[in-house]
């Protein structure tokens, strides 16, 4: 009897939960448009005064081109390492865990961008309705677009497939978790609200619970997948990025 009951004192502490991240920003990313039109997030004003161009539909950026980007995700976004802030339709993520300065030093030495730097914290409302919201905070840096990504990242065992929000590690029942990330991104004129591009790479690691046996772990391997799709998404953003200076620098 003491040595069951060891036993599973030895399990209980062997064992830890891991709480899952919240989701991306999909009143954002549903339905994304195809390029070449404007992203329309709810009815508008028609009163409302179309300053330098603001909502005019068409594309409008400057070349070399000021970038401004932010990271958007659902409402009450937490993860260990970072968390949204804002509240409405999405809340927006200033931390950067998965990025690196290099990625945006890299975009940065693009052919016909003069500048690529962050949307200030100081200048985004606290209640986001839409794009906009960002667009008109981005105005205010004179930015000629606004880079919006998103990640959406999914746990799930693989024998059966059932989507995961809690997982148990250590010397719990083992798993195989599967982990994917996807990196959804938008390119937007900064006053108009054209689209000249979207962007969405995905990545994908799998390990079993047994071998994860604390919460850093598993969020290690979440970091990583993020990390990875990320990687892929800035190769793929310099293809696009080819493509619009071709098509829209004079």
């Amino acid at each position: 009897n003491f040595a069951i009951i060891s036993l599973m004192l030895l399990v209980l502490v062997g064992c830890e939960n891991y709480t899952t991240p919240s989701g991306p920003a999909m009143s954002i990313f549903a339905g994304v448009p195809r390029e070449g039109v404007v992203v329309t997030s709810g009815p508008t004003d028609v009163n409302e005064p179309n300053e330098a161009g603001f909502e005019s539909g068409e594309p409008m950026a400057k070349f070399p081109a000021n970038i401004v980007y932010v990271r958007t995700q659902e409402q009450g976004y937490k993860s260990q390492t970072a968390k949204g802030e804002g509240w409405g339709a999405f809340s927006v993520v200033y931390t950067r865990d998965i990025e690196k300065d290099s990625d945006w030093q890299e975009l940065g030495q693009m052919v016909n961008v003069a500048q690529i730097g962050p949307l200030s914290k100081l200048l985004v409302p606290a209640y986001l309705q839409s794009e906009k919201d960002l667009r008109q905070a981005a105005a205010r840096l004179n930015s000629d677009m606004l880079l919006i990504y998103t990640l959406d990242t999914n746990f799930m065992d693989r024998d059966t497939s059932a989507g995961l929000t809690v997982i148990t590690l250590g010397l719990g029942a083992t798993i195989n978790v599967r982990v994917t990330s996807t990196v959804s991104a938008l390119l937007l004129d900064t006053r108009s609200g054209y689209v000249y591009g979207v962007v969405e790479e995905t990545a994908m690691q799998e390990k079993n619970t047994a071998a994860l046996t604390s919460k850093n772990a598993m969020d290690n391997m979440r970091l990583a997948v993020e990390r990875q799709a990320f990687e892929q998404f800035i190769n793929e953003f310099k293809l696009l990025w080819k493509n619009v200076s071709e098509e829209y620098a004079d």
